[in-house]
């Protein structure tokens, strides 16, 4: 592959475009098939669908992509975590859709909709992370400190350069910031 290509294929503005698109779209997909159900006129049962499932992704790849490092791993992670989840779910909507339950005096529905999306949401998130590390265990190099240190502080990103030579030819190549 072409050095400019693989620049612009690895830049993380592109990965997260990507990402985003194809999260965006499976987020209007997965809420357009849920409210196609007659029984879930009222509650925004889609929006909490969403919203578990994205964070049983996101806690998935946030073990597999930055707890175990991977030459490629900060790559897939802005792609997956930060692109589709991102796009994907919808923490905003939820709290407009909750807004709009109470506004109409529908307490009850408000209440399951706020403790519902939260508690199996961070369910969700422990069933992740946990199937994460049964099915891809920390290796015996790996420690737990240097994994926690991983997600706090993430490996440096490339940047994609590109430079006009003095021929007028375009070089590209990659910068880690």
């Amino acid at each position: 592959m072409k050095s400019w290509l693989a620049a612009i294929l690895g830049h993380p503005m592109f990965l997260i475009t990507i990402g985003g698109a194809l999260g965006a779209n499976a987020r209007y997909w997965v809420g357009v098939g849920i409210r196609s159900l007659q029984w879930t006129e009222l509650f925004p049962l889609g929006t909490v669908v969403i919203n578990i499932t994205g964070s049983f992704l996101l806690a998935l790849v946030a073990v597999l992509l930055l707890e175990r490092p991977t030459p490629h791993g900060q790559a897939w992670y802005l792609l997956i975590g930060v692109g589709f989840c991102g796009a994907y779910t919808t923490f905003s909507t939820f709290e407009v859709e909750t807004y709009k339950l109470l506004r109409e005096n529908h307490w009850p529905l408000g209440l399951v909709n706020v403790l519902g999306s939260v508690l199996a949401g961070y369910l969700a998130v422990m069933a992740g992370m946990n199937l994460a590390h049964r099915l891809w265990p920390l290796r015996e190099t790996t420690s737990k400190a240097s994994s926690e240190a991983v997600l706090a502080n993430p490996p440096p990103v490339s940047i994609a350069q590109t430079q006009q030579t003095e021929g007028g030819t375009t070089t590209a190549s990659m910068r880690k910031v």
